[in-house]
Parts: structure tokens; C-alpha cells; sequence
């Protein structure tokens, strides 16, 4: 079931919390995070900024693109994305409910997201995809590290940190796993360069999330001063900048090389040896 409701609906608290009735599989459909009174309204939807049209599609929407070519825009830009996967995935689950700033585009996108997420809910599930599959894995670390950004803002140091220290772990053991099965261990012959810099930024992301970590455990310790935390957030949202150019990379030249070369016993394996280690 997919709902969407607007930030400036009459009743939205109350109407927001019928519709979930406890569930958590809220989205915020904004170009940009509230900043005024309302912020703590949206404090828990989650921000699924890569399913959200591109600075490209804003562009031409801001110059005067019709509403029929923004719709067909948009929805090609939909296209294969894992985000919109993972949501389709919920939706399927349980309830969805996509929460529109009051901006006008806002309730275009808004209906458009809605519209494709319920054509991928009716779409039984086809062969095993490396990409889709680690796409989703993606999309939920990128939720975390929003998540973690979340209770710093709302000054939450004890769960901000706890938050983080079960996204590091993930972290590590999803780079370790692509490292030793991905990069490696497939026999599919990948781009040295790209290789190169995939392992790279890996080590990039792990000096990040340990400095993170380290600063994190002394601001619960009792350094968490308005300038500590101001810094903290900053690093989560670098580290969020890091994992989202990486995700991105890798779901663009890896794996779906891997999924054209791979036959599906193949892939199944690898998502299964890749679910019993995470």
C-alpha cells in the first residue's frame, strides 16, 4: 500500500502516525531537509535523495518543461534504480507513505514516485541480480548515515554513535566481502583502473568511519560541546558524500558487468554466501 500525503496537510501529525500505525517506511519528497518549525515533524522519514530527480531534471523543470515531459523524464530517470527497488520491496512488506514538501514540483514527483513504485510492487520477482541486490545493501547503509546525521542534529550522541557502530560494522564486512568475492574471486576479467580506485576508496571509507567512531565515543564521553557536534555532523555528512560516489561507481561498472557475464547459479551463490556473512 502506497500513500502520499503533504507536509501541509490539515492533521498531518495524527494522519502521518494512523497511516504507518507503527511501521517506519516514511519518505521525505523534497529537494531540500525542512529547516523551519515543521523539522521535527519529518525527524524520522528517511531521505531517499537518489531516487529524487536529478540537478539536470530541476534545470529543465525551472526553464518552463511541461508537466507531460517531466512525467517522462522523471520516470525514465526511474528507470533500473535500486533505491526505488528497495522501496518497492517495502511496499510490498507493508505500508509506504511518501511525505511532499509543499513545493509545487514536489507533488509531481511525488506522483510519479508513487506510480512506478506500485508498477515494481506488481512485478514478480526475476532472476538473481548482483546489482539490484547490492544496490538495496547500499541504499540501507546510505539511510544509516543519514540516520546517524539525524541524532546529531537532534543532539541523540549515545544513539548516533550506537547507530554508527552497526553501519561501520556492515561497512567493513561488505567491503571485505566484495574485496575477497567481487573484485577478485569471479574470474570475470573487471577494469584494472576502476579496481583501483574502488579498493581505494574502501580504504577512504574505513579511515573515515574510524576517525567518526573515535570522535563519536569522546562526545558520549562527555566532550559533546555545540562546536564537537557541529564537527561531527559535518564528518558524518562527508562520509555520506564518500559512500554515495562509491555505491554509485560500483552499480554503474561493476556489477552489471558481473551480472551480464555471471551465470545465475553464479550470481544466487554469491547473494547467498553474501547474506549468511552480513
Amino acid at each position: 500500500m502506497i500513500d502520499v500525503i503533504s507536509l501541509e496537510d490539515a492533521n498531518f501529525d495524527a494522519r502521518l502516525d494512523a497511516l504507518l500505525r507503527g511501521e517506519h517506511n516514511a519518505y521525505w519528497i523534497g529537494e531540500t531537509w525542512p529547516r523551519d518549525a515543521r523539522v521535527e515533524a519529518v525527524a524520522g522519514l528517511a531521505w531517499p535523495r537518489r531516487v529524487l530527480p536529478s540537478p539536470s531534471w530541476r534545470r529543465a523543470r525551472a526553464r518552463g518543461m511541461s508537466d507531460d515531459d517531466a512525467r517522462r523524464r522523471y520516470t525514465e530517470e526511474l528507470d533500473g534504480s535500486a533505491a526505488l527497488e528497495r522501496i518497492a520491496m517495502r511496499a510490498k512488506q507493508g505500508r509506504v507513505v511518501f511525505v511532499m514538501s509543499p513545493e509545487p514540483d514536489d507533488a509531481l514527483v511525488a506522483s510519479v514516485l508513487a506510480e512506478a513504485t506500485e508498477k515494481l510492487v506488481e512485478v514478480p520477482s526475476g532472476n538473481e541480480s548482483l546489482a539490484r541486490a547490492f544496490g538495496i545493501e547500499h541504499e540501507e547503509m546510505l539511510d544509516a548515515i543519514h540516520g546517524v546525521r539525524v541524532l546529531l542534529v537532534e543532539g541523540d550522541l549515545t544513539g548516533a554513535r550506537a547507530t554508527f557502530e552497526a553501519l561501520r560494522a556492515n561497512l567493513q564486512s561488505h567491503a571485505a566481502f566484495e574485496e575477497r568475492r567481487i573484485f577478485a574471486g569471479t574470474g570475470v576479467d573487471l577494469d584494472d583502473a576502476m579496481l583501483v580506485i574502488a579498493r581505494a576508496e574502501h580504504d577512504k571509507i574505513d579511515s573515515a568511519g574510524r576517525e567518526l567512531q573515535g570522535e563519536l565515543a569522546a562526545a558520549v564521553g562527555g566532550a559533546g560541546s555545540a562546536a564537537n557536534r557541529l564537527r561531527l555532523i559535518d564528518l558524518a555528512g562527508r562520509l555520506e558524500h564518500v559512500l554515495e560516489h562509491h555505491f554509485a561507481r560500483e552499480e554503474l561498472q561493476v556489477f552489471p558487468r558481473l551480472d551480464s557475464a555471471l551465470p545465475e547459479a553464479s550470481r544466487r551463490k554469491l547473494l547467498e554466501d553474501r547474506r549468511r556473512e552480513g
